[in-house]
């Protein structure tokens, strides 16, 4: 707790030092990690969510965004898809299916519509060609294909368009195709077309009718 160097009475070591025994003459830094106060013994270490330099009186809290385990002499940036939300943290949570970390990684933030992603992302993905994500509060953690008689042709889609007469699709389908001659559709949003009735013909393609 004291130290002399011989010539003057003995002192208390400053707040940062130590003296662990009798009769030194000098006090020893506490080591990044670990602090102390005036006249002290021994070094105490940080605990987790703090951290201290070399020969440091107090811990100072990691920010929002990092973390430490104890004995720490810096803070570490949370790992990609994981955030911190408030200072001191000791770990970092990863984010959940159908949100992203921030650039800061201090929140997980919802995916837009059009877009998804699985637990621990860092960044939300575009829904491909053929199908969706619908407007969520809480994020899409995968992309819907669309039904029979619709589509989209383009990536991050909300939602998908509706087959016109005359057309016809599959599931997860990029377009429309149109009905065959000797065939129609008189009705939207269909999975196939239908044959011209006996009596009745169509000699052209992506039609609504049949004529006689």
């Amino acid at each position: 707790v004291f130290y002399s160097d011989g010539n003057i009475a003995c002192q208390a070591c400053a707040a940062g030092k130590k003296a662990e025994s009798a009769g030194l003459s000098v006090c020893t830094n506490c080591i990044a990690g670990t602090i102390s106060s005036n006249g002290a013994a021994t070094c105490s270490v940080c605990s987790a969510g703090l951290f201290s330099a070399e020969m440091s009186s107090s811990c100072t809290q990691c920010l929002a965004g990092t973390k430490s385990s104890a004995g720490a002499s810096v803070c570490s940036a949370c790992s990609s898809g994981s955030i911190a939300s408030f200072n001191g943290a000791d770990v970092c949570t990863t984010c959940p299916a159908g949100k992203s970390a921030n650039a800061e990684k201090t929140a997980c933030i919802s995916c837009l519509a059009g877009y998804y992603s699985l637990d621990g992302a860092s960044t939300c993905i575009a829904c491909e060609e053929g199908k969706y994500s619908p407007i969520n509060a809480a994020g899409n953690s995968v992309c819907t294909s669309c039904g029979s008689g619709t589509y989209t042709d383009l990536p991050s889609a909300s939602s998908c368009l509706i087959c016109e007469t005359g057309t016809y699709s599959g599931t997860s389908a990029i377009t429309c195709i149109s009905c065959l001659a000797g065939s129609y559709n008189d009705l939207v949003s269909q999975s196939a077309c239908k044959l011209c009735p006996v009596g009745t013909f169509q000699s052209s393609t992506k039609q609504s009718s049949c004529g006689s």
